[in-house]
Formats: C-alpha cells, sequence, structure tokens
C-alpha cells in the first residue's frame, strides 16, 4: 500500500515534503553536481 509518510507533530504537511535527487556515479566523477542541482532548484525543486 502506497501513501504519504506521517506528518511530524508541528510541522505543516507543506514543510514536510523532500525532493530525492540521485546523482548518478559519473556525474560524480565528472563535477556535475552544481550542474545538477542547479537545474532541479531552477525547475523550482528546494
Amino acid at each position: 500500500m502506497r501513501g504519504k509518510a506521517p506528518v511530524p507533530a508541528g510541522v505543516t504537511e507543506a514543510a514536510a515534503e523532500r525532493t530525492l535527487i540521485l546523482v548518478k556515479p559519473d556525474a560524480v566523477a565528472r563535477n556535475l553536481i552544481g550542474e545538477v542541482l542547479g537545474r532541479v532548484e531552477a525547475k523550482g525543486y528546494r
């Protein structure tokens, strides 16, 4: 069964949302982490 994780007491649901970013090892080796995170943030994710 899939669903949202429970929200801790005192935290609004919007504040509890998270974004998981997986960076492939070749991108890490090429020092592209900043570029990847910049593109994600430009799309509106925080």
